[in-house]
């Protein structure tokens, strides 16, 4: 059963390839060397067969069904990942380059434009315009950050050009005004000379490194390239990113399209009108939104900027003020015994005076009466003045205590009479004043009154005539210059009048059935060296010692010691004197002391 079945296979192939050849031997009857002919005209003409129908039919397929993607992309995936598997390291060769240019490239834009917007910032920010805006940001309640993007976007761009590096042909222009038209070429011509002399003179001329913005007082113009063509864009105001991304986009697609004529570029320049689209879609502008034209007014803004202006105002006028108290203080008359040492403002309203003043002057705030002193702070140190109305004045004041002596001041001359002590006590004290001597007072109307004592009168007159006459003596004071011990002539009629004081003091303290004896206490100044200083003081004390006994006064009974230096602040010329003091005993209580 098997057996027949295959022997049945075999005749039906053998009849099958008989058929076969039968119809090959038809077809060889039928065309004969006519398929010969038609198969080699097929075949000279299959190039342009195909050039003709290819894309017709390859769009017609996808659209179809869409599987000539499906096929052609995995045969050129792996197609292009075979070529680099087997040749990796061209591939980086070729690449290499490109992605370097493109980077570049790209970083370079990206630094451009922010070196032109940070550029704007700054020089917006420190010009009156910047001033303006930031009022117009702050009262607007935006920030000037926004403000200043707002303006600064604010751009038309008027006219582009298409311009051919090599040659500096203008292949083609669009601009927003027919009248940007005019001389396209020579405009062209120049965009190129400038832009290859300057990649020549100041850069490397490679295609990375070319001039990219040339500014004049009108427009701008902006250059994008490529290695075989240029996009010139020529613009007011000033550009945004976006608008100069979309330039490098159009330059980008024009070089892809039309990559094979600008390579094959002879000059004709007419199949580059079809460009006319894409440049068209290169002029764009930007203008300001008219979002804020309903705003409601910034009343908070305005309330804070009437708020500084009127701080500003106020402080403007504290330092007027301020001012103007100062000047008023400087133009005072000079008043006896003051002397200003400093003025200064310390702060919006507030003025710091340091004078210098003698206790006898006229009171700060009667001298300063016209003048508001609500913020002026006074810091008063103490001086000797040595005016002359001050002079006047501490003698008018030592006139108090003698009554019967007045100072003439419009003649310098003192007027009266006193006891010869009382006489010499008022001297000695007019000496100490700083400044008297150089007044040169008058003392030859100054009449001396003698005392005289009466031994007949009783006890009690003889107790009180004592008690005046040792008080006229502790009065009295013999002055020295620095370092001298001698007495001058000046001064003996003084030391007479000492000795004859001392002797009364005697004749009573006899009658009083009493001891009395004359210390004289020598003193000098601080100046120069403590030993030598006591010595001088021993010196003063016993020459005038022995004046007073030359004078007829009783020398055991007169007794010199020197104290040495004595320290007093502000009138060392007081401490070079010799002072006098008389002590006294009672004689019957020693005596009842020495029997007791």
């Amino acid at each position: 059963m098997t057996s027949e079945k295959a022997s049945q296979d075999k005749k039906e192939a053998a009849n099958g390839g008989n058929e076969q050849a039968q119809l090959d031997a038809l077809r060889t009857i039928l065309y004969g060397t006519l398929e010969k002919r038609v198969c080699d005209t097929l075949r000279s003409q299959q190039r342009e067969l195909v050039r003709d129908n290819i894309s017709e039919a390859l769009h017609d397929r996808e659209q179809q069904d869409g599987t000539i993607q499906k096929v052609i992309q995995p045969m050129v995936a792996r197609s292009v990942e075979n070529s680099i598997a087997s040749q990796r390291t061209e591939f980086i060769n070729y690449l290499y380059p490109i992605v370097g240019s493109l980077v570049r490239k790209s970083v370079s834009v990206f630094i451009s434009d922010f070196i032109e917007k940070t550029n704007e910032l700054i020089e917006n920010s420190f010009t009156i315009k910047g001033l303006k805006w930031r009022v117009q940001a702050w009262r607007s309640g935006i920030r000037f950050s926004d403000y200043v993007a707002s303006q600064t976007f604010l751009f038309q761009i008027q006219q582009v050009f298409l311009i051919h590096r090599e040659t500096g042909s203008l292949l083609h222009t669009v601009a927003a005004n027919i009248q940007h038209h005019q001389d396209a070429d020579l405009i062209s011509a120049m965009l190129t000379a400038i832009s290859d002399f300057v990649a020549d003179s100041f850069m490397d001329g490679s295609y990375e490194q070319q001039l990219d913005v040339i500014k004049t007082e009108k427009f701008t113009l902006l250059l994008k390239s490529t290695p075989q063509i240029m996009l010139v864009a020529a613009y007011n105001g000033n550009l945004s990113p976006k608008a100069s991304q979309k330039l490098q986009l159009t330059l980008e697609d024009i070089h892809k399209i039309y990559r094979s004529e600008l390579k094959n570029f002879a000059g004709d320049i007419a199949q580059f009108k079809s460009t006319d689209s894409l440049l068209n879609g290169c002029l764009i502008s930007e203008a300001k939104s008219p979002e804020t034209q309903g705003k409601k007014f910034p009343i908070w803004g305005t309330l804070v900027f009437v708020g500084i202006i009127a701080l500003i105002s106020l402080y403007a006028f504290g330092w007027w003020q301020t001012s103007h108290i100062v000047d008023k203080i400087k133009q005072l008359p000079k008043s006896p015994g003051i002397t200003i040492t400093q003025i200064d403002t310390e702060g919006w309203k507030d003025i710091a005076l340091s004078v210098l003043r003698d206790r006898h002057a006229q009171p700060i705030s009667d001298w300063l009466s016209d003048i508001d002193t609500s913020f002026v702070s006074i810091n008063q140190d103490e001086f000797i003045s040595v005016d002359i109305q001050i002079v006047q004045q501490k003698i008018r004041q030592q006139m108090v205590q003698y009554p019967n002596v007045n100072y003439d001041a419009s003649k310098q001359a003192l007027i009266g009479s006193l006891q010869r002590g009382q006489r010499q006590s008022l001297l000695n004290n007019l000496q100490t004043i700083p400044g008297y001597a150089d007044l040169q007072v008058d003392i030859s109307q100054l009449d001396t009154i003698d005392i005289k004592v009466d031994l007949s009168q009783s006890t009690a007159v003889l107790e009180q005539t004592f008690v005046q006459l040792i008080g006229e003596i502790s009065k009295q004071q013999l002055a020295f210059d620095s370092g001298e011990s001698d007495i001058e002539q000046s001064q003996l009629s003084q030391i007479a009048l000492l000795s004859a004081r001392f002797t009364d003091i005697k004749r009573i303290a006899k009658r009083l059935n009493r001891s009395a004896s004359l210390i004289i206490v020598g003193a000098s100044d601080t100046s120069g060296d403590s030993a030598y200083n006591k010595r001088l003081s021993d010196i003063r004390a016993q020459n005038v010692k022995q004046a007073l006994v030359q004078q007829g006064a009783d020398a055991s009974t007169l007794f010199a010691v020197g104290i040495g230096e004595i320290s007093l602040e502000g009138n060392v010329k007081a401490t070079r004197k010799v002072l006098f003091n008389v002590i006294f005993t009672d004689l019957a209580q020693v005596n009842n002391e020495a029997e007791f």
